[in-house]
C-alpha cells in the first residue's frame, strides 16, 4: 500500500479481500464475462441505432456506445478488479452534500491529476454521481410489486423496474477511476 502511516488492521483487512476477490476476479475474467457482456451490448445498441429514424435518440445511443466500448478497451486491458489493497470507501454522503461545490472542485483536479484525457462532461457525470449516491439501495421484491398491484387491479411497469437495476448495475462501470487517496511509493 502507498501510505506507510495506515493502521496495521486497514492493511491487513485489504489483503484478505484481495486473498478472497482475486481468485474469484480471475476466473470472472478468464470467463470473460464483463467483455461479453459488453461486446453484447454494444452489438444490441449497433441493432437498435440502425432501426433508429429520430436524430437526437441515435446521436443518445452512439454516444452510450462510445461509453461503452472505452469501458470494455478499459477492461482489456486492466482486467475488471480495482488494483490490490482495495478497500471499499463509503463517502460521508452528509459531508459531501454540506460542501458540495469545494467537493466538486477538489474531485475534479483529482480526475484530472490522474486522466488529463478525461472530458468535462465526464468529470461532471461523476461529480453528479455523488449527488445520489448511497452505500445500501434496496428496491422491493418484483413478485411482491406485482401482487399488490394485482390486489388493486393495476399494472406494474417492468421496465421501470429493470431501468433501476440497471442503474445500480451501472456503477460498477465507475470502478475504473483509479482515483489514488494515498501517496504511492
Amino acid at each position: 500500500m502507498g501510505n506507510k502511516n495506515l493502521d496495521p488492521e486497514v492493511v491487513e483487512a485489504a489483503r484478505k479481500l484481495d486473498n478472497f476477490y482475486g481468485p474469484i476476479g480471475k476466473e470472472y475474467d478468464e470467463l470473460q464475462i464483463a467483455t461479453t457482456f459488453i461486446e453484447r451490448y454494444i452489438n444490441r445498441l449497433d441493432d437498435i441505432i440502425g432501426k433508429t429514424k429520430n436524430n437526437k435518440k441515435v446521436n443518445d445511443l452512439t454516444k452510450l456506445k462510445e461509453k461503452l466500448e472505452k469501458r470494455l478497451d478499459y477492461i482489456k486491458q486492466n482486467g475488471s478488479l480495482k488494483k490490490n489493497d482495495y478497500i471499499n470507501i463509503v463517502y460521508r454522503r452528509d459531508v459531501i452534500d454540506s460542501r458540495f461545490d469545494e467537493f466538486k472542485d477538489l474531485l475534479s483536479r483529482l480526475l484530472r491529476e490522474k486522466n488529463p484525457t478525461i472530458t468535462q462532461s465526464e468529470i461532471d457525470e461523476i461529480v453528479e454521481g455523488f449527488k445520489g449516491y448511497t452505500p445500501v439501495i434496496q428496491y422491493n421484491n418484483l413478485a411482491d410489486e406485482i401482487k399488490l398491484a394485482t390486489a388493486k387491479g393495476e399494472t406494474v411497469d417492468i421496465d421501470e423496474f429493470i431501468n433501476k437495476i440497471n442503474k445500480i448495475s451501472s456503477r460498477f462501470q465507475s470502478r475504473n477511476l483509479n482515483i489514488e487517496l494515498y501517496e504511492t511509493s
